[in-house]
């Protein structure tokens, strides 16, 4: 018999997709979403078997106590387990949907539950990739974090130099893959991306690169 699957943050972009795959997969899911009339926090917390919060951790604080398997996808898993320690008593399973071609879902091997989540993953047609939470931040600090921070510091000045006609055709390039990328990314994304702890380890890499060439 299939668990009840609730989803907080169901109409967002990730809540919407998995909401899609877990229905069409025979999943019996519960959504809510604070931008438009859902199902109750209480009812999720009381009839899901598990949880998945798509929606920023700060959503924790509004769940009643639940016996549910509670998922958290935030993309920095630091800050998962974070939130997971301070509303969860470190009972939440950490995950990162990839949102890639190979529909590939890391799951935290240093986190609870994880054999049941990958799973539940597996069975719902996801590939699941088992990492400790550190080593996938610093796998996402060299893959996501590097264009969310040049978004921040090096687009603005893009945006002037090409209004005058004096980027190169590779500044223009990095100039529209920041822009594409800033289009798609909400702040909150953007200050979650940035709070990564394994961004120092990356810094600490290109000023190493820097003194070796200079």
């Amino acid at each position: 018999m299939k668990e009840t699957i609730g989803i907080i943050g169901v109409t967002g972009d990730l809540g919407s997709q998995l909401k899609e795959r877990l229905v069409s997969t025979g999943f019996n899911v519960l959504g809510f979403s604070r931008s438009s009339a859902s199902t109750n926090l209480d009812e999720i917390a009381h009839e899901c078997d598990i949880i998945h919060v798509c929606a920023p951790v700060s959503s924790l604080a509004n769940l009643p106590k639940t016996d549910a398997i509670v998922v958290l996808h935030d993309s920095v898993m630091n800050t998962s387990r974070q939130a997971g320690s301070r509303y969860l008593d470190g009972q939440a399973t950490v995950v990162h949907m990839l949102m890639n071609d190979h529909q590939t879902v890391v799951i935290a091997s240093d986190a609870p539950h994880h054999d049941q989540i990958t799973a539940h993953f597996a069975f719902a047609g996801y590939s699941p990739y088992s990492m400790t939470i550190d080593e996938h931040d610093y796998m996402i600090a060299r893959s996501q974090a590097p264009l969310a921070l040049l978004c921040k510091t090096v687009l603005p000045y893009l945006y002037e130099k090409a209004d005058q006609g004096l980027l190169t055709p590779s500044g223009q390039l990095l100039a529209d893959t920041l822009r594409s990328r800033e289009l798609v990314w909400t702040d909150a994304t953007i200050r979650s991306v940035l709070n990564n702890p394994q961004l120092s380890t990356l810094i600490n890499e290109m000023q190493n690169t820097l003194r070796k060439y200079q």
